[in-house]
């Protein structure tokens, strides 16, 4: 059976009441458990395999190239999201609900746009320096490492300039009313 919810342009298949937290969107406890459980995968390995690529570069600096400034730097904010993001969503999966309040939840916003867009920005950079590879060979020097390194800290500040302001009140994150 379907039913047109009142106040909605959406369809609900079984539901007939907008008051039903199901009809609303929510997720079932089986919906959270299963959240939880990939959320709890994702900050595990997430966490684990950018740890050891980074130890992987710390051991053995003769692999830190230029190119490899750039998969360095997306490790380092990938770790970034699994430390500061991922946790929250994952507590909030196992709960049911958001449980840090409007702060958390600007906070969650910040730091998954932020570390993202550094990863995004990043991955752009490498795409770029690698097509630029191939249609020119050229060797390592040391102006590559300066590039690298004005690429890496040009990740960081282009996705500051895009994700603080929401931080500081400019636009915002809210949780959602149910």
């Amino acid at each position: 059976m379907v039913i047109l919810l009142q106040h909605s342009n959406n369809l609900s298949i079984g539901h007939s009441s907008v008051s039903d937290p199901t009809a609303a969107g929510a997720l079932s406890r089986a919906g959270h458990t299963a959240a939880a459980v990939v959320l709890g995968f994702i900050l595990v390995l997430g966490f684990l395999g950018n740890f050891l690529v980074l130890l992987v570069f710390s051991r053995f600096p003769g692999l830190v190239t230029p190119v490899n400034l750039l998969l360095i730097n997306i490790s380092i904010s990938d770790m970034l999201v699994c430390i500061f993001g991922t946790p929250l969503s994952f507590a909030a999966s196992v709960r049911g609900r958001w449980l840090t309040g409007s702060y958390g939840c600007r906070w969650y916003g910040f730091s998954n746009a932020f570390f993202g867009m550094v990863s995004l920005v990043s991955l752009s950079l490498l795409s770029l320096e690698r097509y630029t590879v191939v249609l020119s060979s050229t060797q390592s020097d040391s102006s590559q490492y300066r590039r690298a390194r004005l690429a890496v800290a040009a990740s960081w500040f282009y996705s500051l300039v895009w994700t603080l302001p929401p931080l500081l009140g400019w636009s915002r994150s809210v949780l959602p009313k149910h």
